[in-house]
């Protein structure tokens, strides 16, 4: 397992999901790729958004956002 530093990256709250992630999630959703992940069928694993909590609020990072879609559709090796 990597550590990632996600708070020397770009943060966006879930709340503002919709007005900064390219295909506009919900706090809901973004809420569920981080706490129970997505099974990618191609890699035959579960995919976890990596989240924070600034302030008691949970956040995310636009190059976060983009590890998560990548591993979300990469090809089995």
């Amino acid at each position: 397992m990597q550590t990632v530093q996600i708070l020397d990256e770009t943060i966006v709250h879930f709340g503002e999901g919709r007005l900064m992630l390219k295909t506009k999630p919900s706090a809901k959703r973004l809420k569920h790729w981080a706490t129970r992940g997505i099974l990618s069928r191609r890699i035959g694993r579960r995919v976890f958004l990596d989240f924070c909590y600034d302030g008691g609020s949970p956040c995310t990072s636009l190059e976060a956002y983009d590890r998560f879609q990548r591993a979300v559709n990469e090809e089995a090796p």
